[in-house]
């Protein structure tokens, strides 16, 4: 890599609370989000590609229930058996712009983007 960040969107570390009944019975821990998607961090590895419903509240406002595909993994070294996944948010454009919009008006309020 030559050091360039490449993310069309940025990051964002906000209290989220995700529910994925699928990935996970309980609440499942966000690192940051973006109108691409979220990183989160689970304690089973969830299947590459595999696209999965859940529900989204950030800072406390209804993001609504979506579909993420999720686009790569990685499992902790220190930590083995606990996996970050980066999950990629399925929807329109102009969807994905509303979201945007939405995040960024957060983020205005706590000015502190995620780490790269």
């Amino acid at each position: 890599m030559d050091g360039k960040e490449r993310r069309r969107h940025p990051r964002y570390s906000l209290p989220m609370l995700i529910e994925a009944p699928a990935l996970s019975s309980q609440p499942i821990e966000a690192v940051n989000v973006s109108a691409g998607g979220l990183m989160i961090v689970l304690t089973r590895k969830p299947e590459l590609r595999a696209e999965y419903p859940f529900s989204l509240r950030i800072a406390g406002l209804d993001f609504g229930r979506h579909r993420a595909e999720v686009v790569w993994t990685k499992e902790s070294e220190s930590n083995p058996g606990v996996w970050a996944a980066g999950l990629f948010l399925k929807m329109a454009e102009e969807e994905r712009e509303a979201y945007a919009a939405r995040l960024r008006g957060l983020a205005a309020r706590r000015p502190d983007p995620a780490p790269a």
